[in-house]
């Protein structure tokens, strides 16, 4: 299989004895029109012999895909298992159980009955390789439900979550001059949306590769996967965003601005009342944030930390482009 996805580059080179690491990068089978790769000084490098102990750098680029809608990067529970992914593949998955625990699962209900263990949604742990092209690259797992191969009616409403439209977001980089651009990365934004109510569980069940075992457990809420996913976050977003003073617009969805009025103090100790210029465009968990003064961009991303699980902030500066607050 190697000696075929080399043959079929582009320098037609037909055995594994020289191979330069721009030749495997080139196979077209594996990657496609994603050549060239983001490393530049790739093409500095000086040809690799393609031995046992090379191909232990160069074998996480050449997994093959698990099936005709997988992505490119997805990895299949058979490769995920081999020695070269064992260790890793287990980190990401206890790094996904961990999360999953501590955003949903209910730890404290029963086990579930022999019946209830018949009607469990069904879901995956969907495997892909994280920064592959790095020496510190990574499995990350993701639970999925498979929420959306029932066939169940679901009022669009519930489904989806809105974003704004295009012209709205430029109209809004167009209009922000001087004013300070950022945004923030949530992690699994899904899982910090609102709980059942009512003391509703939902169970789901999923096979575990490293362990070969058939798991269950109990859902305070949604998980990805699940059709209602989407919306129940939106929800939340906005709900919260409300509650700190913003108003959403209603000619475009998922943008707020905000209206209330808050207090500062002088130094004589006079309360002055005054507006924050703050707008927020929210493509569904990537908030795009314009603000007028350093101060409103502060204590908007403080707001943030303390309701949600933020990754990173990304400030737009001079050597920060649009493209990568994107």
């Amino acid at each position: 299989q190697r000696q075929m996805c080399i043959r079929d580059s582009p320098n037609s080179v037909t055995t594994l004895d020289a191979c330069t690491v721009e030749e495997v990068y080139r196979c077209p089978s594996v990657y496609g029109e994603r050549w060239p790769p983001a490393t530049s000084g790739l093409q500095e490098q000086t040809e690799l012999v393609v031995t046992e102990r090379s191909f232990a750098a160069v074998e996480p680029f050449l997994v093959p895909h698990s099936g005709a809608g997988a992505k490119r990067n997805e990895l299949a529970y058979k490769e995920a298992l081999k020695p070269q992914f064992i260790e890793r593949t287990k980190a990401g998955i206890e790094r996904e159980i961990k999360e999953m625990t501590r955003k949903r699962f209910d730890m404290e209900k029963a086990a579930p009955t022999e019946e209830e263990k018949a009607s469990a949604l069904q879901a995956r742990l969907v495997l892909t390789l994280k920064n592959e092209s790095e020496p510190d690259w990574s499995v990350k797992a993701r639970l999925v439900a498979k929420d959306f191969k029932n066939r169940r009616f679901v009022d669009p409403v519930e489904k989806y979550a809105a974003v704004p439209p295009l012209k709205a977001v430029r109209m809004l980089l167009a209009a922000c001059g001087h004013k300070r651009v950022s945004t923030a990365d949530l992690v699994t934004a899904f899982l910090q949306s609102h709980e059942f109510t009512g003391g509703r569980r939902m169970l789901i069940t999923w096979w575990c590769p490293v362990s070969r075992t058939q798991c269950y457990a109990w859902c305070r809420g949604f998980i990805y996967g699940c059709i209602e996913c989407g919306a129940q976050w939106a929800n939340t977003y906005a709900e919260w965003m409300c509650e700190i003073g913003f108003e959403q617009l209603y000619n475009a969805g998922s943008m707020y601005v905000y209206s209330s009025p808050s207090s500062t103090e002088t130094g004589t100790g006079i309360e002055l009342q005054k507006t924050r210029d703050i707008t927020v465009s929210c493509h569904v968990d990537d908030p795009l944030i314009v603000c007028g003064s350093k101060a409103d961009e502060d204590w908007f991303h403080a707001a943030m930390e303390k309701r949600f699980d933020v990754k990173f902030h990304t400030y737009l500066t001079k050597a920060v482009s649009y493209t990568h607050l994107t």
